[in-house]
């Protein structure tokens, strides 16, 4: 699964990365090391106005549109890749609200003696992931509330040592056909992307304890212990 990840660079940044007009101002974020479930990080979707990506921030915690109640049942925080496109929970977002979560990187935990320990997944090269996600917006008896889910799916030969399921990164030139609403080939997004992203490109940190409280959220989460 994905419990938690950071996001520490700013709005700008991100949104350079996705190939965003770098003249726009982006209303820059805190850095966050620590998001956990039921938080507003930052997303990029498709703008409702047709135009190319954006980023908004969107609670953590997938409720669908058609949902009676949104304060009752289960709001998934993962989605598994073999199933986002078939089960009701998801399939309906899979076909026209797909997102993008930027991360610096991810946390997984590992039992250790009596210690379950964090470990933070990164790019080796410093870069951005974006992992493949799904959004929905409820408008029923309220005000319309808009939230998310991430992907994932099997490990690769590095998250295996850590973990069963790791997020669905997408690679970079397949971030916009995510993005867009009216592509075609959906088939072919399910079955080329949501794959293990290569483990060589990829580097695992043992880091301190802080993070398992999602209070914490500055830079101490990410330090190696």
């Amino acid at each position: 699964m994905c419990g938690r990840f950071d996001q520490h660079h700013p709005t700008s940044y991100y949104a350079e990365r996705l190939g965003m007009p770098t003249d726009r101002h982006y209303g820059d974020l805190a850095a966050r090391y620590n998001v956990a479930p039921s938080e507003a990080p930052l997303v990029a979707r498709w703008s409702e106005y047709g135009d190319g990506p954006e980023l908004v921030t969107l609670c953590w915690g997938l409720i669908p549109h058609w949902s009676r109640d949104p304060g009752k049942g289960p709001k998934p925080i993962n989605a598994r890749a073999e199933s986002v496109n078939t089960k009701p929970m998801f399939r309906d977002s899979f076909r026209r609200h797909r997102c993008l979560v930027p991360a610096d990187g991810f946390f997984e935990w590992r039992k250790e003696g009596a210690v379950k320990q964090p470990y933070y997944f990164r790019f080796r090269n410093g870069e951005p992931m974006f992992f493949a996600g799904l959004w929905d917006r409820w408008s029923g008896d309220g005000p319309p509330r808009d939230t998310f889910t991430i992907i994932v799916t099997e490990p690769n030969e590095l998250a295996a040592q850590y973990h069963d399921r790791m997020p669905a990164v997408l690679p970079v030139g397949w971030h916009r056909k995510w993005l867009q609403p009216d592509t075609p080939n959906l088939a072919a997004l399910h079955q080329i992307l949501l794959k293990p992203y290569p483990a060589s490109e990829m580097e695992v940190v043992r880091v301190t304890r802080a993070v398992n409280d999602p209070k914490n959220k500055g830079r101490e989460t990410i330090q190696p212990e």
